[in-house]
């Protein structure tokens, strides 16, 4: 039995690396995907690149900005009906002496986690919403 056929996974931070794989492992379990990212042309490239998998369509979001975050979770709900899965693999960072960015890379992930949570606090009211954070 697939309990993910038919679901709809929004994957942040999903046009390369470990968010690309998240994304192809949802379409090979029958989702609809939303790939989301903040580099357009990658997004657009590896949604056009997908299509033969499955339904997957990219939203531009960048996780640091609430109001885009929202867009996407509306942009999703409006295309699909629902949201059933989130996996946040978008990062925030800086480079620099590990000491010194720890606590500031912390901060700004915990953000880019509650915005995500925030933007889906109603959907979570309604029905089980499945949350994923990735760190890495």
């Amino acid at each position: 039995m697939n309990e993910l056929k038919g679901k709809v996974a929004v994957i942040t931070g999903g046009a390369s690396v470990i968010g690309l794989a998240t994304v192809e492992a949802f379409l090979d379990k029958g989702c609809k995907v939303v790939l989301s990212d903040c580099d357009v042309e990658s997004g657009e490239k590896q949604a056009d690149r997908l299509k033969d998998k499955g339904e997957v369509i990219f939203i531009k979001a960048d996780v640091s900005k609430e109001d885009e975050v929202k867009s996407m979770i509306k942009q999703t709900a409006d295309k699909f009906g629902s949201v059933d899965v989130i996996s946040n693999n978008a990062a925030i960072g800086a480079q620099g002496e590990t000491h010194d960015l720890l606590m500031k890379t912390i901060l700004k992930l915990s953000r880019s986690i509650k915005m995500v949570f925030s933007s889906v606090a109603s959907m979570l009211l309604e029905k089980c919403v499945k949350m994923v954070g990735v760190l890495s």
